[in-house]
């Protein structure tokens, strides 16, 4: 056999001739052969191994999509509801069906499905890539799905403990205790961090009141509360534990001379004194039982003390002390048992019989104008936007515009007001200064200079226990379009192991997160300091927390960051929403440019909400639920690239406006 021949020779040439010429190369372009060259020689290397077919190629097949189906999460499951999303990821290149009706899904192969229920078990058959997958569903018709106080429970002597049922919507809902039946009526629920368009109207609150005895000497075993409802037909009884009254624990003075007549004043006697300990109280009428958040109701700062009756007051499983100066403030907070805080704390003991008070200082350093108050003891006072009507919304109390005219700060029992307020002509937010002596306390009127120009404040006491009023001043812009000097707090909703909604594999803190971020980099072009509560999903933030982060950061205003979801598929759009009066006027700027972008089917009207956050006064907060996860349309947007640029523009034009607006 000949080995070589003519052509092999030839092949053979040509080979050693090409890796003549590689060796070449590689030695005369690279001489020195330092570490500075190691990365160009490296290149060419790569560039010529690159060049050589691989005995085994990498394959690129993408990874495998199977059906994964999030609801439910397990088999067997068992609801009071009559209907029931069904939820999940697909192949978007392979047929779905459900019980053989193929399903409509978004373009990534994510589906939200809602199925009518019948009572008892109910048979879901998911076909997916030839492969078949089951789950059951248990539809339990009940009238009452829960109710409060459940177990045994014991109480202050003359609490006030308010009965809950959640029970189907057109029930007739009693509660019998004590000898005594009261009929339940429709309540709402509040829902403290977060909201969205739609809430589930299968079940509602029912709500009644009972007055516990007082000052009894001995404790009292009442028995157990007989919840009742009928619907349709159907009547379920349910029962409390066992409800105990303490003994009264304080000599209770009832001295009618103790409390100041008229206002908002409340006899609570003069035994007991409840201190603010958390960083700021949030208050709450004391003349009514409910749990609306009042946007003309202020916060209290740490430290703050009144008498309150020794019987607290319990609304919807919230426990309140309720205070002289007719506002209740929470026991604890309530957002989850891991976010629970302590707000204040009672002891017995004497208040003075009034209070003194006296300017120290009223100082605009450019960001913030600065009241100081000297005060002999740490009392309530009220603060209010007046001139400013208010109706009553969906989640909070709403305003159809902005009209307050003046700020009044009513000191509650000082009837000593020493010193004066000067307000210079060229002041940013106020034009003049009155106080006003009243029998039992003082009001401090300050006029504004004009109607709605007032963008945030603060209170504390310091470190001499001076009573401070930190007033937002106007941002100034140096032209049109730059933010330069005006800081932006972003709150990205949820984080951590707070996920927030979810729909199918997509979680509400992921996107929130993409969207604040293109929100950030466009306010940064525009030369804005922005802050963000959180910059990764790693982050688990604890509500009170949001709020200190907020003040700390010195905003001019807080954008917050959401998406909506609903249990039916059907509801969609961009809902903006305000707490304060003076968040109405940013907020409706935000909405304005989202509504001009052309982004959404649905616009809600701007109302507004009772957000968490939004009820800060440091500065204008705009809620933004940026579309439903829950609604195919929508969906598709919030996975969208160029769809999130749009709205990131669109708030950040909102935003732009609204700075101009007040210059």
């Amino acid at each position: 056999m000949r080995l070589f021949n003519k052509k092999n020779i030839i092949t053979a040439a040509v080979c050693l001739v090409l890796i003549a010429v590689v060796i070449f190369l590689f030695v005369f372009t690279n001489p020195k052969n330092n570490d500075d060259d190691k990365q160009g020689s490296s290149s060419i290397i790569d560039t010529i191994v690159s060049s050589i077919p691989s005995s085994e190629p990498e394959s690129s097949t993408p990874p495998e999509i199977n059906l994964q189906i999030t609801a439910p999460n397990k088999d067997g499951i068992t609801t009071t509801n009559p209907t029931y999303t069904l939820s999940g990821t697909s192949d978007p290149a392979s047929e779905l069906k459900i019980n053989g009706e193929v399903v409509k899904r978004n373009s990534d192969g994510s589906f939200n499905v809602v199925k009518e229920l019948k009572v008892g078990k109910n048979t879901f058959k998911f076909e997916h890539k030839g492969k078949t997958v089951t789950k059951t569903i248990n539809y339990k018709y009940v009238v009452i799905k829960s109710y409060s106080p459940s177990g045994n429970k014991t109480y202050n002597s003359g609490s006030v403990v308010s009965v809950n049922v959640m029970a189907r919507n057109g029930s007739l809902v009693s509660a019998t205790f004590n000898g005594k039946t009261v009929s339940c009526k429709k309540a709402t629920v509040k829902d403290d961090e977060d909201g969205g368009a739609e809430v589930d109207s299968t079940f509602v609150n029912y709500t009644a009141t009972f007055t516990l005895p007082s000052n009894n000497k001995s404790q009292l075993s009442l028995g157990k509360i007989t919840f009742k409802a009928t619907c349709n037909g159907v009547t379920e009884k349910k029962y409390s534990g066992t409800i105990t009254v303490k003994k009264s624990s304080i000599i209770n003075n009832d001295d009618p001379s103790v409390t100041p007549t008229g206002g908002d004043y409340i006899n609570v006697g003069s035994g007991l004194i409840a201190t603010v300990v958390a960083n700021r109280a949030e208050t709450f009428s004391g003349k009514v039982i409910d749990d609306d958040s009042r946007p003309y109701n202020c916060y209290l700062p740490e430290g703050t003390q009144d008498y309150c009756a020794e019987g607290t007051v319990t609304y919807q499983g919230k426990e309140y002390y309720k205070l002289r100066c007719g506002r209740r403030i929470y026991t604890k907070t309530y957002l989850g048992k891991s976010y629970e805080q302590t707000v204040a704390k009672t002891s017995v003991g004497t208040l003075p019989d009034h209070n003194e008070l006296s300017v120290v200082s009223f100082d605009n350093n450019g960001k913030y104008t600065t009241l100081t108050l000297d005060s002999d003891w740490k009392a309530p006072f009220y603060f209010e936007l007046k001139n400013q009507s208010y109706k009553k919304g969906r989640f909070a109390y709403s305003i159809s515009a902005v009209t307050f005219s003046y700020v009044d700060i009513t000191f509650c029992y000082a009837t000593v007001f020493e010193g004066e307020i000067t307000i210079p002509d060229d002041h940013p937010i106020f034009k003049s200064a009155e106080i006003i002596k009243n029998k039992y306390d003082t009001t401090l009127r300050l006029k504004l200079k004009k109607t709605g120009g007032f963008y945030g404040w603060d209170c504390y006491y310091d470190s001499k226990d001076n009573l401070v009023f930190k007033f937002l001043n106007p941002a100034k812009m140096e032209n049109t379009d730059s933010l330069n000097g005006i800081t932006v707090y972003l709150d990205v909703g949820h984080g951590g192991s707070d996920v927030g909604a979810t729909a199918g594999s997509l979680q509400e803190r992921k996107i929130n997160l993409v969207l604040a971020k293109k929100v950030k980099e466009r306010l940064e072009a525009k030369n804005a300091t922005v802050i963000m509560n959180r910059t990764n999903d790693s982050t688990t933030i604890n509500p009170p927390d949001r709020i200190e982060k907020l003040i700390a950061a010195n905003a001019n205003i807080c954008i917050a960051i959401h998406h909506d979801k609903s249990t039916s598929a059907s509801p969609n759009g961009f809902l903006g929403a305000y707490y304060t009066p003076f968040s109405y006027s940013a907020a409706n700027y935000v909405w304005q440019q989202t509504a001009s972008a052309n982004i959404y089917k649905k616009m809600w009207a701007l109302e507004s909400h009772y957000y968490y956050v939004a009820r800060a006064t440091c500065c204008p907060i705009v809620l933004t639920e940026n579309g439903f996860m829950s609604n195919a349309a929508d969906y598709e947007g919030i996975i969208s690239d160029a769809v999130t640029d749009k709205k990131a523009d669109a708030i950040v034009a909102g935003a732009l406006d609204y700075f101009k607006s007040i210059q």
